[in-house]
């Protein structure tokens, strides 16, 4: 037998499941970063280089 495709609304709810996982981890590894004092100060200076390209002057594509 050939199997069906999910209907809309359980696809909907795969993706959320998904997400909520994606998530989950997300929030997971910053904690860990965070409680890694070294690492998390190299992570915020990382971020700070990324802030300095807003200002870069180049056009939005």
């Amino acid at each position: 037998m050939e199997q069906q495709k999910p209907s809309r609304p359980k696809r909907r709810l795969i993706s959320q499941e998904e997400r909520n996982e994606f998530f989950r981890k997300l929030n997971e590894s910053v904690e860990r970063l965070k409680a890694d004092p070294e690492a998390w100060a190299a992570y915020q200076a990382e971020c700070k280089l990324f802030d300095n390209t807003i200002g870069d002057g180049l056009e939005n594509s």
